[in-house]
């Protein structure tokens, strides 16, 4: 007991003694009148402002900070160690240049820090939230060749809102103003918040994007806060039009026409082969219900542009067409870039064309895989894999893919009475049709097109000694999503079809298991199928969520008349 804890007592006499030194060691490389800027801190002197409060304006304040100190782990700053026991390297490269400037980091002084700058943050940050009379003060405090600097901020109280004002004109653009603020972000009782502000111009603009005003920008907006007319630290905002707003941006936007390059290159246009926009009066012989498709190849039928596209000649813009339209067009998979203009065809009727340039993908490809692997039973195996795929197999942007595929695994060791090698050997092919091939009609307002999948398959395959299978598969089925999180597939046909052959007398003797029984019975499984995937994966979070359900099929044994 007693050698443990001196063991126990050196070593952490070691750990501290090493702490130490490291953390001093960076001090010595400073030269003569420099300071290691250890960081900021924020003091705030009010007692009108809660705990809570103070806490999330103090933590704000000094996120806003700059520069930022040197990172540390435990106390200590080992990068900054590393780039200063680094030699300086002579070349962008090599073990010097990555220990320092890599692994290193170099060091923040006092010098680097503009407290005057920090001091005004500080201030115009207070201010942005509420506290107009805002004042602040910094202090530096230094000691054996490192410094921090203490802000002290007196925010005074609070400023809230009394009362909010949509200023009334007659345009029509203010009329579309006023119909949005029942929903407005900024309500009687709030604290003052630039942010909030900054969020309700936002909110004005998508709502007036919605109504055909393609030209407005959140900066037309402004809310102007009055301090004078009321009391107690009460603001009044008055949301209003800027007087200097463009006339563009006022005017209400519908759709003339609709013109599509689904073949759209620009090495093509650089080289004059055609031009956007095209003379309107050679548009007339590719137009498709109200929908020019600019195709002289005819590489794909006009009617996937009508599936995709939610803009139609007459209607009025609005931003989640525009945006629905954009995502079907890219979710089609034949697509590489995808471009949308709106070009302005009659000032005076307030109308644009609407174009959209396309460069099509490379229609076909093969692709060749060569697989290797290995497991704990002791097997080796390899897999040769050949895939065709043709983006636009009848010219709707329907995908075909086939593929044929051979694999071998091989005992390469333990007992080799007890397991056999095995052969596969098999093919598949898949068309996924871009839209719902059924008997009623299916809408959906998704940005992700809903498509017909339809598959069939087989594979052979020899367990040596032991028995082989043949395994048919087809299916019949619709996949599709609501939105980026939430996934459908349907399959109203799934069938298995198992058949073994060559059961061989060996493996009927070892086979006493229902499971190792079942795997020789002739099957027929089928559906219909279908499952549901809920993934948050691709948002910006931290928690993340994947579920997939799924009702199967039914199993049956067939009895074999042999």
């Amino acid at each position: 007991m007693g050698n443990t804890f001196k063991i126990y007592l050196t070593s952490l006499c070691a750990s501290g003694f090493a702490a130490i030194s490291l953390s001093c060691s960076n001090t010595k490389f400073l030269k003569e009148g420099q300071m290691l800027y250890t960081g900021g801190e924020v003091k705030i002197e009010n007692d009108t402002i809660s705990k809570k409060e103070k806490k999330e304006l103090q933590a704000a304040l000094e996120e806003n900070l700059v520069p930022k100190p040197n990172s540390t782990i435990l106390g200590l700053r080992p990068r900054l160690y590393f780039y200063n026991i680094a030699k300086e390297p002579k070349k962008e490269k090599g073990f010097n240049y990555w220990l320092k400037y890599k692994v290193g980091e170099k060091p923040v002084l006092l010098g680097d820090v503009d407290r005057e700058f920090n001091k005004d943050i500080i201030v115009n940050y207070s201010e942005n939230k509420g506290y107009f009379n805002a004042k602040a003060t910094y202090d530096t405090i230094s000691k054996n060749k490192k410094a921090k600097v203490i802000y002290t901020l007196r925010p005074g109280a609070q400023y809230l809102i009394s009362n909010v004002k949509f200023q009334k004109d007659s345009t029509l653009v203010n009329r579309e103003i006023q119909n949005l603020k029942d929903k407005s972000l900024l309500k009687n009782g709030n604290p003052f918040d630039l942010g909030v502000i900054k969020s309700e111009r936002d909110r004005i603009d998508n709502g007036l994007k919605e109504k055909g005003f393609y030209y407005f920008h959140p900066d037309n907006i402004i809310v102007q806060a009055d301090s004078t007319v009321a009391k107690n630290h009460k603001v009044e905002l008055n949301v209003k039009l800027k007087d200097d707003t463009p006339e563009l941006a006022t005017q209400q936007f519908g759709i003339d026409k609709v013109i599509v390059f689904p073949n759209y290159n620009l090495q093509d246009v650089k080289q004059g082969k055609y031009s956007v926009p095209m003379n309107p009066d050679s548009l007339s012989k590719y137009v498709y219900d109200d929908i020019y498709v600019i195709d002289p190849q005819h590489k794909f039928k006009p009617k996937i542009f009508d599936r995709a596209l939610y803009f139609k000649k007459g209607d009025l813009y609005n931003r989640t067409n525009h945006n629905l339209s954009l995502n079907r067009l890219i979710s089609l998979g034949v697509f590489k870039f995808v471009k949308n203009e709106f070009i302005v065809s009659d000032s005076l009727q307030h109308k644009f064309d609407a174009y959209y340039l396309l460069t099509p993908r490379e229609v076909q490809s093969l692709r060749l895989e060569a697989l290797g692997r290995t497991n704990s039973a002791s097997y080796a195996g390899s897999e040769l894999n050949l895939n065709w795929t043709h983006r636009n197999f009848f010219k709707g942007a329907e995908q075909f893919k086939a593929s044929v595929y051979g694999a071998f695994d091989v005992q390469m060791g333990g007992q080799q009475s007890e397991a056999k090698n095995m052969y596969r050997a098999g093919a598949n092919v898949q068309l996924s049709i871009p839209r719902i091939v059924a008997p009623f009609r299916f809408n959906s307002s998704s940005a992700f097109v809903p498509r017909t999948n339809i598959s069939l398959g087989y594979e052979f395959q020899n367990r040596t000694q032991y028995y082989t299978l043949n395994n048919f598969t087809a299916s019949f089925g619709y996949v599709w999503k609501e939105n980026a999180r939430k996934e459908h597939d349907l399959k109203v046909i799934d069938i298995t079809l198992v058949s073994p052959a060559n059961v061989t007398p060996l493996y009927k003797s070892i086979a006493t298991t229902p499971a190792q029984q079942r795997i020789v019975e002739k099957q027929l499984i089928f559906g219909p199928t279908y499952s549901y995937t809920y993934t948050n994966t691709m948002l910006p979070q931290t928690n993340t969520i994947y579920y997939k359900g799924r009702l199967g099929r039914k199993y049956y044994r067939l009895a074999d008349r042999s």
